[in-house]
């Protein structure tokens, strides 16, 4: 096994965000809350569709044991021709998606954007191969240079007046870098063979992954398509500014232990003991992080994205509230997969998204950021769900023992949070308050874990090291 799996898997995504980030930040100083709107309400299609290509795929290969070259090569051809059928479909329904949105530009910029359908068809068995191997470092690097090239390429795109054109550049580049870099690091190439039966049993495992994750992106995404019928591309725009920046760092946090945690609780031999070890890694990690970000989401936005993207703040600060809970509902998931337990996902999921659209048909006249609160409270009541299901089917004492945990983190955050606040209070400019800010919070968190739960940390170091 590939040691410093999650230092590696770690750089990769905080380098992948930083680099996504601090680009982003630049190119939103730039372009409109319109331009981030157009894109926003075709993000939507953009992935789900891009559920469909993986189709359960993924986790099926990572989770099968010793596949062989016919089996990745059944899989590339299968994902390589349902990307292409996707876009064809996409192509030729964009004046639909024109019409339903009353935008005629949409046309032309969702034709050139969904031949990320194509790209990401032909990423998934070079990925899974990196990660079923533990080669985070790799994995690391491939995202890191194209979200780098890409972001870059935006950036260039939007600073000479291509207004939205910047974003679409920016969404096709990087899967189209990152899937050649893929083939060049894993030096593999499909044999010319297509085997149903190869197929079969991945797609036993991967469908109720594959229904569960359309459900559950369409439901994530449903708000821009309901903000960009009934309300305007500029609201959408900063709904999506707020999700795209909350959705950073909530991703970063939860791929890293997603891709880590899954083929590590795979291959473990005392499920168990690795399950709650991750949890409360997981939760001491996020607990902080997204509680700090609702206090200090005012400086953060007028800093990052100037007064022009002011109505974000509120957007962002509810938003983050899922962070606090999301990560540990991505390790109960995974504990359900690796008992093959698809079937409770694609329930719980189904359970989840009925409520979140019974509630959003009967609140559709609210406002925005109402209707914010109901996807929030929805998606909170989620991670319960599945503590719940984890109770049942693997681990009794389950929910005891997470809400124990998130109860400690909490406590080890009120007096720094109280310190954080304090410090807004002075008359510092934006960026040393932050800074000053940033430092109080992480430095006196961790000081009273290792004061009061000094395991916790230990865990920590040696899941990063080793």
């Amino acid at each position: 096994m590939s040691r410093h799996v999650f230092l590696w898997s770690g750089i990769g995504k905080f380098g992948q965000q930083f680099v996504s980030i601090s680009l982003n930040i630049l190119t939103a100083r730039i372009l409109s809350p319109e331009d981030y709107g157009l894109i926003g309400v075709l993000s939507v299609f953009l992935i789900v569709s891009n559920v469909f290509i993986e189709g359960g795929f993924k986790d099926a290969l990572i989770r099968e044991n010793q596949p062989n070259d016919k089996t990745y090569s059944s899989v590339f051809f299968l994902n390589g021709f349902i990307g292409l059928a996707l876009y064809f479909v996409l192509f030729f329904s964009a004046p639909f998606i024109a019409d339903f949105f009353e935008n005629i530009d949409l046309i032309k910029y969702s034709r050139v954007l969904f031949l990320s359908f194509v790209f990401n068809g032909l990423s998934v068995v070079p990925f899974s191969k990196l990660v079923k191997e533990l080669d985070f470092r790799n994995v690391a690097r491939i995202n890191i240079v194209s979200s780098l090239i890409g972001g870059t390429l935006g950036l260039l795109f939007a600073y000479i007046g291509a207004g939205a054109w910047a974003l679409v550049i920016n969404q096709i580049s990087r899967p189209f870098l990152r899937t050649i870099l893929m083939y060049y690091k894993t030096s593999w190439l499909p044999e010319l063979t297509f085997q149903l039966q190869r197929i079969k049993p991945l797609f036993r495992f991967g469908v109720n992954l594959l229904i569960s994750g359309v459900i559950a992106h369409v439901c994530a995404n449903i708000l821009k398509i309901i903000i960009g019928k009934f309300y305007t591309l500029r609201d959408v725009g900063y709904y999506d500014r707020a999700s795209n920046m909350q959705g950073l760092a909530m991703s970063t946090l939860s791929d890293v232990l997603n891709e880590v945690t899954y083929p590590i609780l795979a291959n473990s031999k005392d499920n168990l003991k690795e399950f709650k070890n991750l949890m409360r890694i997981t939760i001491y990690l996020s607990v902080p992080v997204f509680v700090f970000l609702i206090v200090v989401s005012n400086d953060l936005i007028i800093f990052l994205l100037t007064t022009k993207w002011a109505p974000v703040i509120p957007i962002f600060r509810i938003l983050s509230i899922v962070g606090i809970f999301y990560a540990s509902a991505v390790l109960n998931n995974n504990m359900l997969k690796v008992y093959g337990l698809s079937r409770i996902v694609l329930i719980n999921e189904t359970i989840r998204n009925i409520l979140l659209l019974v509630l959003i048909y009967f609140f559709r006249n609210s406002s925005v950021l109402n209707l914010v609160l109901i996807t929030v409270l929805v998606n909170v009541s989620t991670t319960f769900l599945y503590m719940l299901s984890v109770e049942i089917k693997i681990f009794k004492g389950c929910i005891l023992f997470e809400t124990l945990t998130f109860l400690k983190s909490i406590s080890f955050s009120l007096i720094p949070i109280a310190l954080v606040y304090s410090i807004s209070l002075l008359q510092l400019s934006l960026f040393f308050s932050l800074l000053a800010q940033t430092g109080v919070m992480f430095s006196s968190y961790f000081g009273f874990v290792y004061v009061f739960n000094k395991s916790v940390l230990k865990d920590m170091k040696a899941l990063i090291l080793d």
